[in-house]
C-alpha cells in the first residue's frame, strides 16, 4: 500500500511537472494524503495551488476547490486541462452550452478538479450533483475571504460549512497568504467544518533571514464548527 501510494505520488509531481517541493508544500501534501485537514498559510508565489493538484491525483474521487476569483480559478483549470487533468471550473462567466458541457463532465465522474464560486456552491441543485459524486477534497482558496468578506457582500461564504456537510466528509484544505499570526483562527478548517484533528502549516518569512520555514502544528480537541 505504501509503495503503491509513494508511486500515484511520484506520477502527480511528474504529471505538474515538479522536481523539487518549495517550502510548505511537501508537509501540506503529507496531510492531505493521510485525511488530515489543514490550514496553509503560505505567501503569494509559494505554490499553494500545487498543495492540492498533486492530491488530487492520488486520492480516490474528485477535488473541489471553492475559490471568489473567477479570472484565478480559470486559470488554474486551463493549465490543468493542459497538462492532461481534466477540470471543470463552473463560474458565471460561462455561457449555457459550456456550462452544460462541463456539467456532463461532472456527471460521468470525469473531473478530477472541480472548481466553482461559493454562491455555486450554495444552490441545492449544484451541491446535489456533487453528493452524486465521491468528493475526496474539499479545498477552500483565499480562505481569508470568510471572515473578511462574509459578513459584509459576499454572505456565500458563510454557507461554505453547511454545504461541505452535505457532502460527506472530504478532507478540508483552507489555503491563505493573508492570514496574520494573532488572528489566523477565522480561517482554519473549523470555520469551514468541525474539525477533530487539524494540522497547521504555517510558511513565513523569518525577520532576520530570507529563508522560508515551516511550523507544522496540530490539535486534537474536537472544535464546533463556525456557521
Amino acid at each position: 500500500m505504501r509503495r503503491a501510494k509513494h508511486g500515484a505520488l511520484a506520477r502527480a509531481l511528474r504529471t505538474f511537472g515538479v522536481r523539487v517541493f518549495r517550502p510548505g508544500q511537501h508537509q501540506v501534501i503529507q496531510n492531505i494524503l493521510a485525511g488530515r485537514d489543514t490550514l496553509a498559510i503560505m505567501p503569494s508565489g509559494a505554490g499553494k495551488s500545487l498543495c492540492y493538484q498533486v492530491p488530487a491525483l492520488c486520492l480516490r474521487g474528485a477535488t473541489l476547490v471553492v475559490s471568489p476569483l473567477i479570472s484565478l480559478m480559470k486559470d488554474q483549470a486551463d493549465k490543468a486541462n493542459e497538462r492532461g487533468v481534466l477540470a471543470a471550473a463552473l463560474n458565471s462567466s460561462l455561457s449555457d452550452r459550456e456550462e452544460a458541457r462541463l456539467i456532463r463532465e461532472i456527471e460521468a465522474e470525469k473531473a478530477r478538479l472541480i472548481y466553482t464560486t461559493p454562491e455555486r456552491l450554495s444552490n441545492k441543485d449544484f451541491v446535489d450533483l456533487l453528493r452524486r459524486q465521491r468528493i475526496a477534497l474539499a479545498v477552500v482558496d483565499e480562505a481569508h475571504c470568510i471572515s473578511h468578506w462574509g459578513p459584509d457582500f459576499r454572505p456565500a461564504f458563510l454557507e461554505i460549512a453547511a454545504s461541505l456537510r452535505r457532502l460527506g466528509k472530504p478532507t478540508v484544505l483552507a489555503l491563505t497568504a493573508t492570514a496574520t499570526r494573532s488572528s489566523p483562527l477565522s480561517v482554519e478548517p473549523r470555520a469551514v467544518r468541525s474539525a477533530p484533528s487539524t494540522a497547521r502549516c504555517t510558511t513565513r518569512r523569518a525577520a532576520s533571514s530570507s529563508r522560508l520555514s515551516v511550523a507544522p502544528e496540530r490539535s486534537h480537541r474536537k472544535r464546533r464548527a463556525r456557521r
